[in-house]
């Protein structure tokens, strides 16, 4: 594209947003340093943790079908799933509302616990092109962080599972930082760590204020994975469906520059 060309594309894209909103925002808001550092989120971005725990569950119920024969295998997977509340509330608390729910010995209601925190961690499915796209981002040489508020005991055995360790410079877990997302000191450690700043880096999340505003008020550009899970965040750089996206958006940004 000759310069002039590339010039009139870009002013033609500035008057669309007040039109079409941050969906053609990748194209054309660009500030700032060439990017070089992209930090993940793990649930919900990379780890499909909803496929994850149906699987999970109907395993569950399958090793404990005799205790559980007299609860339907479809209204357990439904209580849990909404007790569970996209991982957010604690499994002690979510196994302690099914014994209760559901009138099962304390024993059964530990077992399953257990049975939860024995063998849920490593059954870790990626949302498809997951390794592609981390494949092509490493291409690009990109540096690569990942940043989960979670349980080393729970987030590690995921990330081993998925074989994604490899491709990042900094794993950052909350329970081992001793803070979580948003809290700007997470961003912040994993951006020395990958030897980025806030200009030339962008994050890539599901949640609306633990990944995207958070990151966002310091300044990273952000790439948001539309979910049925949360409301959308206000105004990221860039919103997608599937990873498969991000490799383009980023190489755009980075002709933009």
């Amino acid at each position: 594209m000759r310069e002039r060309d590339r010039h009139a594309a870009v002013l033609n894209y500035t008057l669309l947003p007040a039109i079409l909103g941050y969906v053609l925002t990748p194209f054309f808001a660009v500030a700032g340093g060439k990017i070089r550092a992209v930090l993940f989120d793990l649930d919900g971005t990379l780890l499909d943790r909803a496929s994850s725990l149906e699987l999970f569950l109907n395993q569950q119920y399958d090793r404990f079908t005799d205790p559980l024969s007299a609860i339907n295998r479809e209204i357990y997977f439904q209580t849990i799933i909404e007790l569970d509340r996209h991982g957010y509330v604690p499994k002690p608390e979510v196994y302690a509302q099914i014994q209760e729910k559901f009138q099962l010995s304390s024993e059964l209601g530990l077992a399953l616990l257990d049975d939860f925190e024995t063998r849920f961690h490593g059954l870790a499915i990626p949302f498809s092109g997951m390794h592609e796209m981390l494949k092509s981002l490493s291409s690009m040489s990109l540096a690569m962080g990942l940043i989960s508020n979670g349980a080393t005991r729970s987030q590690r055995p995921k990330i081993e599972a998925l074989g994604i360790a490899d491709y990042f410079g900094v794993v950052l877990i909350s329970e081992e930082q001793g803070v979580r997302k948003p809290d700007p000191d997470i961003y912040h450690r994993a951006m020395r760590k990958l030897g980025s700043n806030p200009e030339n880096t962008v994050f890539i999340g599901d949640h609306p204020e633990a990944d995207i505003e958070g990151a966002a008020k310091l300044g990273l550009k952000t790439i948001w994975k539309r979910n049925n899970c949360w409301p959308a965040p206000k105004q990221p750089d860039a919103a997608i469906d599937g990873l498969e996206e991000i490799p383009s958006i980023i190489t755009l940004w980075r002709e933009a520059e």
